[in-house]
């Protein structure tokens, strides 16, 4: 594996769905809830938060991205925020990485979608939180989005 100033999560994707569609989907409540947790609290500005909770059913700090905050929003274009570990993963949980979504219209009805997670530390617990959100994204959440952007159900 490369050194962790060089480590990230990157792909490219299609996503089926208006500029305007992907956006929301990423950058609002009502669009997180579409897709990818039902609950979820979601600032309007750069320092407001970015919080997907999981797990309702635990402690306050253990639900999900809590203490997450938009870092970059420049509508239809540019979103990014800050990501936290797992709770599992108890040595980097308040470590934060950052998550980068770019969007670029392809036409009407597709959007090039450029996703990017960096900001990885070195360590095993570093090691685990990379894959696990290797899986996470690329293989549960991305694909939720995808079938949203299609009309299908992402949830089932």
């Amino acid at each position: 594996m490369p050194p962790s100033i060089e480590r990230r999560l990157y792909k490219e994707y299609e996503i089926h769905a208006a500029v305007s569609d992907v956006w929301i989907a990423w950058t609002t409540e009502d669009g997180v809830r579409s897709f990818f947790s039902e609950t979820c609290h979601i600032g309007e500005s750069p320092g407001d938060p970015y919080e997907i909770y999981f797990n309702m059913d635990v402690a306050e700090g253990l639900r999900g991205s809590e203490g997450c905050k938009i870092l970059r929003k420049e509508p239809h274009r540019r979103f990014a925020f800050t990501w936290n570990a797992p709770p599992h993963l108890e040595q980097v949980r308040n470590q934060y990485t950052v998550v980068e979504i770019r969007f670029s219209p392809l036409d009407n009805e597709k959007t090039k979608m450029t996703f990017v997670h960096e900001g990885w530390g070195e360590g095993e617990q570093w090691d685990q939180a990379y894959s696990y959100f290797e899986r996470a994204w690329f293989e549960l959440v991305i694909p939720k989005l995808e079938k949203f952007a299609k009309g299908e159900d992402p949830w089932s």
